[in-house]
């Protein structure tokens, strides 16, 4: 079972370094299920195009909820940059650790007008 999680970094490029300073840093990363690893490492690397290094770097990112919190999050900074909107530039890793409020404070109250026709 290890093995094929650590079959799968390695598809995505990951070398046996790379996978040793992320579980070094975090060793939970690899009770992840092969499933979350997979959409996890297809998220950011493919779709957002982190690399590998900056994952190693930050490897709690792997752990927050794709769906509850990174997509969501990625979705509204999305939707800022092609409204051309000048907004925050905080780092993934950042952006991904803010709490809600905080979230919500930087990237999407000072836009709500603007954008986002929701009521709070």
């Amino acid at each position: 079972m290890l093995d094929r999680k650590i079959g799968i970094f390695k598809s995505f490029g990951w070398s046996d370094d790379d996978i040793l300073h992320m579980f070094r840093k975090l060793p939970y990363c690899l009770s992840l299920s092969e499933v979350r690893i997979q959409k996890a490492l297809n998220l950011f690397m493919k779709e957002l195009g982190v690399k590998s290094v900056y994952l190693v770097s930050y490897p709690t990112l792997l752990m927050h909820s794709l769906e509850k919190r990174v997509v969501p999050r990625m979705q509204v900074l999305k939707i800022l940059d092609e409204k051309k909107l000048k907004r925050r530039e905080l780092i993934l890793y950042t952006v991904v650790r803010l709490t809600e409020s905080k979230f919500m404070e930087y990237f999407v109250l000072p836009y709500k007008d603007k954008i986002f026709h929701i009521e709070f």
